[in-house]
C-alpha cells in the first residue's frame, strides 16, 4: 500500500513534490512536539557521574548562571556543585559573553606557562592574597602565606606531570582543596564540570585550573562530567531517541543508522560508528580542498571527519527530522558544511549546488533507492552523465534484501560499478574496504 501511494503521488505535477513536503514538514512538527512534552516530562539524561572525554578546546564559554543579577561577578556565574547535579534547567545561562580564558586564572596559566612569569607578578596571586588579608581564607582553603606558596608550588607540579606524562583523571593531580569545598563540603566531582546548552556546547562550570593546563598545553582531550543541561538540549536529546524507536527496519530496530556524533548523544543505540569506513576513505582520498558532496547524508558524518581535511563540504538528506537533526549537531560540533534538505536531484539545480563541480561525491548505501522505479533510475543515469566529479565512494546495496524485491532495477555488485562508469566521466575503480555486514566500499576515479 505504502509503494502504490508513494507511486500514486509521484504522477501527480511536480511529482507531488508540495504534498510530500507538507507530510515530511507535518511529521517533523508533530515529532517535535512529541520530544517537547517528554523532555517536559523529566527528559532522559545519562548519569551526572558519567565521565566524558572531550577536547579541551570546546569548552569556550563561561556558564552564566546569574540568579544574583549583574552583581555577580562573571567568574562566580555557575551553579551549586551539589544541589543542582544533574538539573535539566531552561532559561538564558548559556547565553554567555565571557569567556573561560578571561578567568584570572586561566590568565595566570598563561604567563605562567607561555612567559615562564613568576607567580607573584599574576592577577591571580594579586588576588588571592588580597582574599587572604582580608577574610583569613581563599576559595581553596588557602588560609596562610604557607598554603598560599605551597598551592602554586603544586600548580607547577601539574604542570610537569601533565608535560611529562599527558593529562591523567584528576584524583591522581588534585590541587590541594579541591576534592572538598569552603567549609569541608564534598564536592560534586573531582574532574573538569561543565554544563551543555541549548546548541550543544559545552560551558564551563569548575576545574579550571585543570583545564587552563589542559588548553594551553594542547592536551588532546580530557575527562568530564556534566553538571546542568539546557532544557532544549535535553528536547533535542529526546528527539534524536525518538528517531531511534521509530526507525523500523527489522535490522536496525531501537537503534539509529548513524553515530549522532556529540559525546551526549552516545548513549542512543546506533548501529554503525562509521568510523571504519571513515578511515578506509580517508586513506583513499586524503585531504583536499575542493567541494564534496554527501548524498543521502543522515546526521552529516562524513561532512564532519572531511570538513577536517580541508574540503569545503554539502550534506543532501532527504528527510527533514535528519536534515535537522543534522544540522543541531553541526552547530553543537562547530563545523561550517552545508546541509541541504530534499531530493538530491532537484537539489543539485538549485544554489548552492547549481553547476558545482566536486572533488568527491560520497554515495554510500544510497543509490540503490534509485532502482526501486522506473523515473528514479532514468534520473540517477541522467544525474551522473551531468555531474562534473573528480572520485566518487561508492558504497552499493546487497541485492538479495528484501527492499529490492519488485524494483525496476536490481545491479549485483560489479554491475552497479560498472553502471556508474558507463554513464558519468569516472573509468577506473578499485574495492577500498568492506564492512562488516559484507557491503563493499569502492573508489571510481577519473
Amino acid at each position: 500500500m505504502k509503494s502504490a501511494l508513494r507511486s500514486g503521488v509521484r504522477r501527480l505535477p511536480s511529482e507531488g513534490r508540495a504534498i510530500r513536503s507538507a507530510y515530511r514538514q507535518a511529521l517533523l512538527i508533530k515529532w517535535r512536539v512529541d520530544a517537547k512534552i517528554r523532555s517536559l516530562q523529566g527528559g532522559d539524561v545519562p548519569d551526572p557521574e558519567t565521565v566524558f572525554w572531550i577536547a579541551p578546546h570546546r569548552i569556550e564559554w563561561h556558564t552564566n548562571y546569574a540568579p544574583g543579577g549583574e552583581r555577580t561577578p562573571p567568574k562566580d556565574r555557575v551553579f551549586d556543585n551539589q544541589k543542582d547535579k544533574g538539573r535539566v534547567l531552561g532559561g538564558s545561562w548559556d547565553l554567555s559573553d565571557y569567556r573561560f580564558t578571561e578567568l584570572d586564572v586561566a590568565c595566570a596559566m598563561r604567563e605562567r606557562i607561555q612567559s615562564g612569569a613568576p607567580w607573584e607578578s599574576t592577577a591571580l596571586h594579586a588576588r588571592l592574597s588580597e582574599e587572604l588579608r582580608a577574610r583569613g581564607h581563599t576559595s581553596w582553603h588557602i588560609r596562610s602565606t604557607d598554603d598560599l606558596a605551597a598551592h602554586f608550588a603544586h600548580v607547577d607540579q601539574v604542570i610537569a606531570s601533565v608535560r611529562a606524562h599527558g593529562y591523567r583523571a584528576n584524583h591522581e593531580i588534585a590541587l590541594p582543596g579541591e576534592e572538598k569545598g569552603v567549609d569541608g563540603d564534598p564536592r560534586f566531582s573531582s574532574e573538569i564540570t561543565v554544563n551543555i546548552g541549548r546548541d550543544g556546547q559545552y560551558l564551563f562550570q569548575d576545574g579550571r585550573h585543570r583545564l587552563a593546563v589542559a588548553q594551553l598545553l594542547g592536551v588532546e582531550s580530557v575527562p568530564v562530567k556534566v553538571l546542568v543541561r539546557h532544557r532544549q538540549w535535553v528536547e533535542f536529546r529526546q528527539f534524536i531517541r525518538d528517531l531511534a524507536d521509530n526507525v523500523s527496519t527489522p535490522s536496525h530496530a531501537g537503534e539509529l543508522y548513524q553515530s549522532p556524533l556529540h559525546p551526549d548523544l552516545q548513549d542512543i543505540p546506533h548501529a554503525h560508528s562509521c568510523e571504519d569506513r571513515m578511515v578506509a576513505m580517508r586513506k583513499a582520498v586524503g585531504p583536499g580542498r575542493g567541494n564534496l558532496l554527501d548524498i543521502g547524508a543522515n546526521f552529516g558524518y562524513f561532512c564532519h571527519g572531511f570538513e577536517q581535511l580541508g574540503y569545503d563540504c554539502h550534506a543532501v538528506e532527504f528527510l527533514p527530522h535528519y536534515a535537522l537533526a543534522a544540522e543541531t549537531i553541526r552547530i553543537a560540533e562547530g563545523r561550517r558544511f552545508k546541509i541541504i534538505e530534499g531530493d538530491v536531484f532537484a537539489a543539485v539545480e538549485r544554489e548552492p549546488l547549481r553547476d558545482m563541480s566536486f572533488s568527491v561525491v560520497l554515495a554510500l548505501n544510497i543509490f540503490h533507492h534509485f532502482l526501486k522505479e522506473r523515473k528514479l533510475f532514468e534520473q540517477l543515469a541522467a544525474w551522473l552523465s551531468r555531474v562534473r566529479v573528480e572520485t566518487m565512494v561508492f558504497e552499493p546495496h546487497c541485492p538479495d534484501e528484501p527492499q529490492m524485491v519488485g524494483a525496476y532495477a536490481n545491479f549485483a555488485e560489479q554491475e552497479f560499478v560498472d553502471f556508474i562508469l558507463s554513464k558519468s566521466m569516472l573509468n577506473h575503480a578499485s574495492l577500498i574496504h568492506r564492512c562488516s555486514d559484507g557491503r563493499p566500499v569502492y573508489r571510481l576515479w577519473r
